[in-house]
């Protein structure tokens, strides 16, 4: 897709913000809620801010944001990358350089995504995207945009180094609720469809406790997302203990898996050490492959096999659990310093573990020097 030709789209998307009407439900406008959010349609994709959305769910896996905000340091690229995903395009950039800026889509460009890639269709300005990867919102009665998936990458939009609220976003309208007669009626209403997630580590809670912002909840973000150590760890176990498949689209998926091992797993503490959370996510992929194809997890209404349970393990030991997630190994790349660094390795990293400090073979500066500078 050209420049100009992304500038017209974002001029189409943006003009539909000046509607004035109203939705009658006789509930008043939220705090962020907009009267042009009641137009807005199932399916249509609309350019929004971070800051406009509300969450449905009370917490993050914050160690899992820590992969790409580590990451994203060092390989600028790949953060583009995502933005473009984000925008149902393909997860490749074709041009960007040091004077893009993700809030600037004329700045950079996508690349066009492809059909192996996923089923393409366009919105409702004729641009092809593949919406399944675009992150959804519902519309709430109050005229507030609800957000159902995505919490964690627009997570990490707000929480990188120049991110925030105003971070400009791609959403899809999965569904409009704000024709619900009152508030408690729209919860009731998400809830029965599965579309918010009111536990708090374990507890349940009120949709009134739910955060208010995206992002990780801290002193220059007081109304965001608390951590959940358990959803961190789903993530890292993830392609070793079960596997999204076509469970991709069940909502809060990896939240019924959490729940599930809150009380057989010991992780607190475990993110101090690299080799002991190697552990965890061992053992908790071994849980969960045992588990009998038929279990039913939590209130999922869904069995494990449902849900991509991996009934025969592939990484069967601690080295080689070290060897997939910590660093991608292989001996002639490390020989040619071109080693590069696997997902938890990236976290951390991010959270101020040096290499050298990594379980051989991950913990050579020099494996990866060709690819990236990691020293510090």
């Amino acid at each position: 897709m050209k420049k100009a030709a992304m500038a017209l789209v974002v001029a189409g998307l943006l003009a539909g913000c000046n509607s004035s009407s109203n939705n009658d439900s006789g509930v008043s406008l939220g705090e962020k809620g907009k009267a042009e959010h009641f137009d807005f349609s199932t399916g249509d994709v609309h350019w929004v801010t971070v800051g406009d959305l509300m969450p449905t769910q009370m917490n993050q896996g914050q160690l899992q944001n820590d992969y790409k905000l580590g990451r994203w340091q060092l390989e600028e690229e790949k953060r583009f990358e995502e933005f473009c995903e984000t925008y149902g395009l393909r997860d490749s950039v074709e041009f960007f350089n040091d004077d893009s800026d993700f809030n600037d889509i004329t700045s950079f460009e996508c690349k066009e995504p492809r059909d192996k890639d996923g089923v393409i269709s366009e919105d409702q300005h004729g641009t092809e995207r593949i919406m399944s990867w675009i992150n959804t919102v519902i519309v709430g009665p109050d005229g507030a945009l609800y957000l159902t998936d995505g919490h964690h990458t627009f997570g990490r939009f707000h929480d990188m180094h120049d991110g925030g609220k105003d971070t400009n976003v791609l959403v899809r309208v999965q569904d409009n609720f704000s024709d619900s007669a009152s508030m408690d009626v729209f919860w009731e209403k998400m809830q029965e469809t599965k579309n918010v997630y009111l536990y708090d580590n374990g507890q349940s809670i009120e949709p009134s406790a739910l955060p208010k912002d995206l992002g990780l909840q801290g002193e220059d973000n007081e109304r965001g997302l608390g951590n959940d150590d358990y959803r961190a760890l789903v993530y890292y176990t993830r392609d070793i203990g079960w596997d999204k498949g076509e469970s991709e689209s069940i909502p809060f998926l990896e939240y019924y898996w959490a729940e599930e091992l809150r009380n057989k797993i010991k992780v607190e503490g475990m993110d101090n050490s690299i080799e002991d959370y190697v552990q965890v996510v061992l053992d908790a992929s071994k849980y969960m492959s045992a588990l009998p194809e038929y279990y039913v997890l939590g209130d999922s209404e869904k069995t494990v096999a449902e849900l991509g349970q991996i009934s025969e393990l592939e990484f069967t030991n601690t080295q080689s659990v070290i060897e997939e997630i910590i660093c991608e190994w292989d001996e002639e790349d490390a020989e040619d310093g071109k080693l590069k660094l696997g997902k938890l390795g990236w976290a951390f990293y991010n959270t101020g573990t040096n290499i050298e400090d990594f379980p051989a073979p991950c913990n050579s500066v020099d494996d990866y020097k060709e690819r990236y500078n990691l020293a510090r």
